[in-house]
Parts: C-alpha cells; sequence; structure tokens
C-alpha cells in the first residue's frame, strides 16, 4: 500500500508542475510586468528539473504495477523525462549546425528531430498517459486491468411484482402523458 500512495503522489505532484510550466509558457506577460515572467525563470528551470526527476521516479515506480496501468503511468514517466533532454538537444543540435558547416544537414536533421519531440510527442503522450492512468486509478479494475469489476453482483432481471415485491414490471409502467 505505500508504493500505491507514493505513486500517486509522485502521479500529482507531475500533473500540478505540468500545469504550472504550460501556464508560464502560454500565458502572456504584458510589457510593464514582464519583469516578472523573467524573474520567476530559474523557478521555471529548477520546475523543469524537478518534473525530469519526477518522471523518473514515476516511471521505476511504475514497473511494480499491473495491466494496463503500468502501461500508462510507465507512459507519463517516460514521456515526463523526455521533455527536458530533447528541448536541451534542440539547442545543442541547432548551435552545432551553425557551427560546424560541413555537417550542417545532419545537425539540421537532428535539431528538427529533438524540437518534434520535445515540443509535440512528449506532451502529448504526457497529456494520454495522464488522461488514461486517471480513469484506471478511477475505476476499479481487477489485478489484470481488464476493467472487470470483481465485487459487483451479478445482474438480473428485475423480478414480477408480487407480496413480497410491491414494485411493478417495468414494462407495466406507462408514459407520463398517457
Amino acid at each position: 500500500m505505500k508504493n500505491k500512495s507514493v505513486l500517486k503522489k509522485t502521479f500529482n505532484s507531475l500533473i500540478k508542475i505540468f500545469i504550472f510550466l504550460l501556464a508560464f509558457i502560454f500565458i502572456p506577460s504584458p510589457p510593464p510586468l514582464s519583469y516578472i515572467k523573467a524573474a520567476l525563470l530559474p523557478l521555471f528551470a529548477i520546475l523543469g528539473l524537478v518534473f525530469l526527476i519526477r518522471g523518473v521516479r514515476l516511471t521505476s515506480l511504475a514497473r511494480k504495477e499491473k495491466g494496463k496501468l503500468k502501461l500508462f503511468l510507465i507512459l507519463t514517466g517516460i514521456s515526463a523525462t523526455a521533455l527536458l533532454p530533447f528541448s536541451i538537444l534542440h539547442n545543442l543540435f541547432y548551435g552545432l549546425a551553425i557551427a560546424f558547416e560541413n555537417f550542417k544537414y545532419l545537425f539540421e536533421a537532428l535539431h528538427v528531430a529533438s524540437f518534434i519531440i520535445a515540443t509535440a510527442i512528449a506532451p502529448l503522450t504526457f497529456i494520454v498517459g495522464i488522461v488514461g492512468s486517471i480513469i484506471l486509478f478511477r475505476g476499479k479494475t481487477d489485478e489484470k486491468g481488464t476493467g472487470a469489476r470483481p465485487n459487483r453482483p451479478p445482474s438480473s432481471p428485475t423480478p414480477p411484482a408480487s407480496p413480497q415485491n410491491p414494485l411493478p414490471k417495468p414494462s407495466s409502467l406507462r408514459p407520463y402523458n398517457q
């Protein structure tokens, strides 16, 4: 049970950090207040590093899970881990493409691939992993992750009305206006 608690805390902290990072990137600051965003840049860098570490931690904790939950948690952890390194690689390959003219096309291709992974693929797979994990955390699934609900009694047809059961059959109920 302790593992599940640590897993959920790590997962929830990743979601909160991701929301804060997205807000920092996409919420514009007007020119008189742009110094606030510049002052928060070190916090942004530290949160990016914490996001990377939490992604590694989630991936290692998710290896002990079973079924589809394990798949979605590992997807979430790996995509959280990939965001920062591919952002750095994107900038590194861009600089190398400028510095070394002989290998310009190789570094340009690597620069573009790293950019696409860092800005599109990793965030989208992170969101897919979050949604899948939340669905599987909320629903009670069996050990195999198939979605069967083990503590649910089998459904039975509605019994006919009797002295022991005063409710009528559903077919005898009339619509409102008749």
